[in-house]
Formats: structure tokens, sequence, C-alpha cells
């Protein structure tokens, strides 16, 4: 459908297109469309914005005042030239800076913290509370790739997704979250997960990692540690999935501690490339990780 916000006020705009960025109005699988005339805000201003713990969301996002949340950093990001997140060390969660989760990450946008070791993305979930830590969607498959996000030096936690058969991702998804089995219309990133460790997430399938998208996308320099998948899926795999063509490249990356299988195809015609990578106190090898391999 179609919204028209046209001389509205909001906090911030994008004053190069003269529209609010992508964090601030949108909807997910990009069903709206919102029509903008003549809107009015604060104009963004920088290409890096800072977050530390001790910061302040009313503050201008630079490196002397920082925001408190990653949150309110996502709608500084500038719509067409990439904007780059840098995030303190700390403990960044529902309750104790106030984060919201899922966090949703789209196109042109670099997020990227002080280590794995000392920045951590915690979202609290529960089953009676079940969200995301990481939902990456934007591009559009056979169309335009969404080929400029990054994601670095982060402890991914707290994640519990269980209540779609078909879509999983405790931790984070790579595709879309709606469109479910409508390829037509499919989304299409190709983010680069880059020395994270994604620790105690819970899915119904790919706990750690979900992806359901048309292209290639890349883990590298990682830990996926202490995932737990939860019956009750369409299939019981519970590190990495590729479901419709989504291939992975993986380097230098540390799995360990799995119930069920470390990584899975859905359909066989899928591409997982690994390199210098490492498999430890896993099951016996079942038929999904030894194709995979």
């Amino acid at each position: 459908g179609t919204i028209d916000v046209g001389s509205s006020i909001f906090d911030h705009i994008d004053c190069n297109s003269n529209e609010t960025n992508m964090y601030t109005l949108s909807t997910k699988g990009g069903t709206t469309t919102y029509l903008q005339d003549d809107v009015n805000g604060n104009c963004i201003e920088f290409d890096t914005v800072y977050v530390e713990m001790y910061g302040d969301d009313t503050n201008a996002g630079t490196q002397d005042a920082p925001l408190k949340t990653i949150t309110y950093a996502l709608q500084l990001a500038r719509n067409n030239t990439t904007t780059v997140i840098e995030i303190g060390p700390g403990h960044y969660s529902p309750s104790t800076n106030g984060e919201t989760f899922p966090l949703t990450i789209k196109n042109n946008t670099h997020l990227i913290g002080f280590s794995k070791d000392s920045t951590i993305i915690d979202a609290n979930a529960t089953e009676e509370k079940p969200r995301r830590v990481i939902e990456i969607y934007d591009g559009v498959l056979g169309d335009w790739v969404a080929d400029n996000i990054l994601i670095k030096n982060f402890t991914v936690t707290g994640g519990y997704h269980i209540d779609d058969p078909w879509i999983g991702g405790g931790g984070i998804l790579v595709g879309d979250p709606v469109n479910s089995l409508n390829i037509s219309n499919l989304a299409n990133p190709k983010p680069i997960l880059e020395n994270l460790r994604i620790l105690n997430n819970t899915g119904n399938t790919g706990a750690a990692i979900y992806a359901y998208t048309g292209i290639t996308f890349f883990i590298r320099g990682s830990e996926i540690l202490n995932n737990t998948v939860i019956q009750g899926g369409s299939t019981m795999e519970d590190a990495i999935v590729s479901l419709f063509s989504s291939n992975v490249e993986i380097y230098r990356t540390i799995f360990a501690n799995f119930e069920y299988t470390a990584i899975a195809k859905k359909f066989g015609h899928e591409v997982i490339l690994i390199t210098n990578s490492t498999f430890s106190n896993i099951p016996a090898a079942s038929w999904q990780s030894l194709y995979a391999l």
C-alpha cells in the first residue's frame, strides 16, 4: 500500500534526498510506499556515528557526544552512502541500555563493535518474549543486491525464535522475515559477518544463523557456539541453513557444542565453501553435516 507522510516533521532526514532514512520508515518485506514530499527535520550530518554505554540518545552521535542505543544510531544512517556505526565496549540489551530488538540492518550500513569479547549484543529473549538479535534484509532478488552490509566485532546472544516453521534464525536471520515461500519477492542481502561470537541463541531451525536469501553471504573469523535448536520446525539444523540458493563462504570460523548438526543445506543445490575452519564437540556426522562439508 501507500502512505502519504508529506509535510511531516521527523527528528532526522537525509537532506541529500529530502527523505527519512530506511530505518525510520520501512516495513518488513518492503510492502509499503511512503510519499515524502516536503518532509522536514534535522539533516543527518555524519558518515560515522558513535554509541557508548554512557552515551545519550539526545546527543549528536559524535565521538565526543555518543549515543546510548544502536537502535537510535540506525536512524542516523544515510540512504545511499556508507554509514559506519562504531559501538564501544558494553552489554547492549533491553535491560541494560534500553536496546530494542531485533536490530534490523539494511544496505550501506557497517555496524562495528570494539571487540567480540567486550561488545555484547543481547536480545534478552525468552519463550514468553521471543525475538531475534539481528535481521538482515534488503535488496530484491533479480533486481538489486544489498552488498554493502558489514557486522563486525560482537558477541551476538540471547535470541529466541521458534514461532515460524519455515524461517528460523534465533541469533541472525539473513533474508526476508516475512515472505516465507514467496520466492518471486525474495530479499537479496549479501552481508559480511566478521569476528563474531554467536552464542547461546535458540531457534526452531538455524538457531545461530538462518539464511533465506538468493545470493552468497560471508562468515569470517567467527565462533558459533552453544546454540540450541528446538524441535518443531521443518528441519533440525542448528547452525546455518541455506535456503533457496543461498550460498555461504566460511573462513577461519569455529563451530562447537551443538546437539544436532553444524551446517546444513535445505535442498542440496546450495554452495557452501569452508576454509580453515574447525568443528568440535558436535554429534556423530549426519547426512546434513556430511553433505555440507
